[in-house]
């Protein structure tokens, strides 16, 4: 499963959930909210952002999200932007937070230019 987050122009309006029960929204799916455009990262999506949603960034690598679990861990390859910087993820199953001092060690993420 891949992370990467692309703006595209047919991102609708998030809407109340309730409403929803017609048309759910589903991993992938794109929502306007709080004047950011979010891509949902699990199927039948009822949460507000940012909840269980990825912001899309225009232009570079996607804001690093914490992961809920291994459902939505970020893989090897994974590129990310956390704290001003970008990170490329090293672990296959990564739910750590980039540039933490605490799991340096584990070189969990590589910074990237």
């Amino acid at each position: 499963m891949s992370f990467s987050a692309h703006a595209t122009a047919q991102v609708l309006e998030w809407e109340n959930p309730d409403t929803w029960f017609m048309t759910p929204v589903m991993t992938g799916d794109q929502r306007s909210f709080g004047g950011k455009n979010w891509e949902s990262l699990v199927d039948f999506n009822v949460w507000t952002p940012p909840v269980n949603w990825r912001e899309i960034v225009a232009q570079g690598y996607p804001a690093w999200v914490q992961p809920t679990g291994a459902g939505d861990a970020y893989s090897i390859g994974a590129r990310v932007s956390h704290n001003g910087k970008n990170w490329e993820s090293n672990n296959p199953a990564n739910v750590w937070e980039p540039g933490d001092p605490a799991t340096a060690f584990l070189n969990l993420w590589s910074e990237i230019p």
